[in-house]
């Protein structure tokens, strides 16, 4: 971990940087001879102290229709975007992810200097911006997210209960027709996507 202080005319960031090797596929011994399958994060932070106002729910779609914008020239693609706090501070967070590739510490660096100045007029308490790849559990956002990661392991949360449980945990055999197949085990569950409040891919060791 690197921690810099910079200054500049408007405000003073602490930078944290953590510098993790990011793959497709990662494999990390461990004492049972297991490997560590996925993508671990790549995050680039920010501390940002100046006060405007309060992020309310129209700010977060404003933060993400400027996002989409930078990422379209980078050819990145957001994964999800939160704005909530953790202990004493409150965090934005970014996650993005590139289709094609890995990405790097240099790109989330970049992200977040192309939106700090415009994010920090939105928000009046102090915070820290975070932008990173998703990780292990990456979360499901799009109906596009259930397409590709057709197979994995995944939890989901409803909005409502489904057979008595708004928690389900299974392996994703498809989505058709904005419905979700998930396979328990027991049975093959059909959730609407309309249904679903949140969902990620669940990390699993597996065995050599």
């Amino acid at each position: 971990m690197v921690l810099d202080t910079i200054q500049t005319n408007k405000l003073s960031c602490y930078f944290t940087l953590f510098m993790l090797k990011f793959n497709k596929e990662l494999k990390l011994n461990n004492k049972g001879g297991r490997e560590l399958r996925g993508s671990l994060p790549i995050c680039y932070k920010r501390e940002v102290k100046n006060m405007v106002k309060k992020m309310d729910e129209k700010s977060l779609e404003k933060v993400e229709k400027l996002l989409i914008q930078v990422l379209e020239a980078m050819k990145l693609e957001l994964v999800d975007i939160e704005y909530v706090q953790d202990g004493a501070y409150w965090f934005l967070r970014v996650y993005l992810e590139k289709i094609d590739g890995e990405i790097t510490l240099d790109e989330c660096a970049k992200v977040s200097n192309s939106i700090s100045e415009d994010v920090d007029k939105m928000i009046e308490d102090k915070f820290f911006l975070e932008v990173s790849s998703p990780g292990l559990e990456r979360p499901l956002k799009k109906e596009n997210d259930f397409v590709r990661f057709a197979g994995e392991k995944i939890k989901v949360i409803l909005k409502h209960k489904l057979e008595n449980s708004r928690n389900w945990t299974g392996k994703l055999e498809k989505i058709q027709e904005s419905v979700v197949y998930l396979n328990t085990k027991e049975k093959t569950l059909e959730i609407p996507f309309k249904e679903i409040k949140k969902a990620n891919i669940v990390f699993e060791f597996r065995d050599k």
